[in-house]
């Protein structure tokens, strides 16, 4: 581990050879396999960035192939579950028509913040950017939503069961979220903007956050989807964002797909209260960005925070273009985003 932290120190430091030499040298000594000091695929995937700043996008799609198929293995051995979207109601649940169907509820005043959006790199200097914040209590508890509605009987992915919600049912399941909130904010009173829910796959269970919380204010976080999907599967995750889903660049496709067609689902169909966080903007404009975000989620600017996210010359903006025959299967699938994200291809 000492000489795995000391060729990645040669790497944020701008000396890709020298890192890429030591690295190496570390993948051909056997004893580093057997040692257990480094999580799985970590070798590999320092590898495949410090390849990828090099401009060898071939040899950095191998690296992260195989650190991915040892992510994928450790995760699974260690009992990791592979989330489900079908276990979540999709787009047609949020379809104009299905929306009409819905039984009307007594209006919920309560507003939680959700940040919406698949995790990656970006996502994850996003919310350290907010965590930093003094008026901002986050919580990282995966798919919280979804905990909720899964433990309430003959809910979950029951479309009919979302349309003739009872009253009753729908106050014990936000009683159920808010106490669930309250005790990850760490108690106290979380009834202000500045408790922001960012768990991971919180876009699958869309269809019940504006169903239980029409008023909720909702940040989605955008950048170019083919950045998007490569970010997650190129570079390692931070551990809070290790995840059996991030391991298949088809799956990670698939996931974008499916959640942005759940967003442009249900912005179709209903007033959302939403304000997108395009990565590509916080990068051109941090400021007036910042300012945005802050204003929909009334929220003060602070006092000793960065003026911009945290740079990371290992998740550029626009890195995809190297990996178009990476990504050729795949286009099919993003472009239809691309375009509705008003990005170039």
């Amino acid at each position: 581990k000492t000489r795995f932290d000391a060729a990645r120190a040669a790497h944020d430091a701008g000396d890709l050879r020298g890192a890429r030499a030591a690295l190496l040298t570390l993948a051909n000594d056997r004893a580093v396999a057997d040692d257990g000091s480094l999580p799985a695929g970590a070798l590999d995937h320092a590898l495949a960035a410090v390849q990828a700043r090099l401009g060898y996008a071939g040899l950095a799609a191998d690296y992260a192939r195989a650190a991915n198929r040892q992510r994928r293995r450790a995760l699974l051995a260690g009992g990791a579950a592979f989330p489900n979207m079908r276990a979540a109601l999709g787009p047609a649940a949020l379809a104009p028509a299905a929306v009409a169907a819905w039984r009307r509820l007594p209006m919920a005043l309560d507003e939680p913040v959700f940040l919406l959006g698949l995790a990656d790199p970006g996502r994850r200097r996003l919310i350290d950017h907010l965590a930093a914040h003094p008026g901002v209590r986050l919580i990282t508890e995966p798919a919280l939503i979804g905990q909720v509605v899964t433990a309430a009987p003959g809910l979950g992915a029951d479309a009919a069961a979302l349309a003739h919600l009872e009253p009753t049912e729908a106050a014990a399941l936000r009683a159920d979220y808010l106490r669930r909130r309250t005790d990850l904010a760490g108690g106290g009173d979380d009834t202000g903007t500045g408790v922001i829910d960012a768990g991971a796959h919180n876009m699958v269970h869309l269809a019940w956050i504006v169903r239980l919380f029409p008023l909720a204010r909702l940040v989605i976080f955008t950048r170019h989807p083919a950045d998007h999907c490569l970010a997650p599967w190129l570079t390692r995750p931070a551990p809070a964002d290790d995840d059996p889903l991030l391991t298949r660049l088809g799956d990670i496709v698939g996931f974008y797909d499916h959640a942005m067609a759940l967003w442009a689902a249900a912005d179709a169909a209903l007033p959302l209260n939403v304000h997108q966080f395009s990565l590509e903007e916080a990068l051109a404009d941090p400021a007036g960005a910042f300012a945005r975000l802050y204003q929909f989620l009334a929220l003060p600017a602070a006092a000793g925070l960065p003026a911009r996210l945290a740079a990371d010359p290992d998740d550029a903006p626009g890195r995809h273009r190297r990996f178009r025959a990476l990504l050729a299967p795949h286009r099919g699938r993003l472009a239809p985003w691309v375009a509705a994200l008003g990005l170039a291809d």
